[in-house]
């Protein structure tokens, strides 16, 4: 039901934005969109580098996950510590589950700019069946 519980307690108890409910763990904002041909999926994940999303089509499953490293300035060798902290660091996952069937799995193009990830999923084409005729 839930992708990560303690997520949905952090929201629920201030938005995570404290140090005593700090996740290494965290759940960009998405969209998904359909048309008459395709599905839009659009996550808001500025400051990763590529290197950082992994993308991974599993049947009908759309799994995007992803790796935003900590600020560097806080790392303890360099003794600075955070004083308030929204920016959300650490892993995160989303998952968008496609009807059965209804995608086009080899047409998937993705793209990642200015912050934003898009991928679009191409739905399949309707099969029309030519109908013989016997004399």
């Amino acid at each position: 039901m839930f992708e990560n519980p303690l997520e949905e307690f952090e929201e629920f108890f201030g938005g995570g934005t404290s140090k005593r409910f700090a996740s290494t763990y965290y759940r960009p904002p998405m969209d998904v969109i359909e048309t008459d041909d395709r599905y839009v999926v659009t996550m808001e994940i500025p400051g990763l580098s590529k290197d950082n999303i992994k993308i991974v089509l599993e049947g009908n499953l759309l799994r995007i996950e992803g790796y935003r490293p900590r600020n560097p300035l806080c790392d303890e060798e360099k003794n600075a510590t955070f004083v308030h902290s929204e920016i959300h660091y650490g892993h995160f996952q989303r998952k968008v589950e496609f009807p059965h069937g209804t995608i086009d799995r080899e047409s998937v193009k993705s793209k990642y700019s200015n912050g934003f990830l898009v991928i679009e999923v191409p739905k399949k084409k309707p099969k029309e069946i030519e109908i013989e005729l016997e004399d």
